[in-house]
């Protein structure tokens, strides 16, 4: 983390290369590990939203990665895979 405030960390690699992005709780080995700029997310177990880079408001719980994310005004889904 160079900048962002407030995030708290557990785990190898978790939040390793977090530069900005503020606010964010990462559980579990590689969670949240591609997180740049992204804020105020939570990923709580192995591989949890591993490959966030910069969306917001997040929650993935569960030894996951996500390997297909969509947004829209009124949803949010992500389609993972368990290894």
């Amino acid at each position: 983390t160079t900048t962002a405030d407030a995030n708290t960390a557990v785990g190898a690699s978790a939040l390793l290369v977090n530069s900005t992005g503020a606010s964010n709780t990462a559980v579990g080995k590689d969670s949240l590990a591609a997180n740049t700029t992204g804020l105020r997310n939570t990923a709580m177990g192995d591989n949890a939203l591993e490959a966030n880079t910069t969306a917001n408001n997040n929650t993935a719980v569960g030894k996951c990665f996500i390997i297909k994310y969509r947004y829209t005004k009124r949803s949010c889904w992500y389609l993972c895979f368990r290894r």
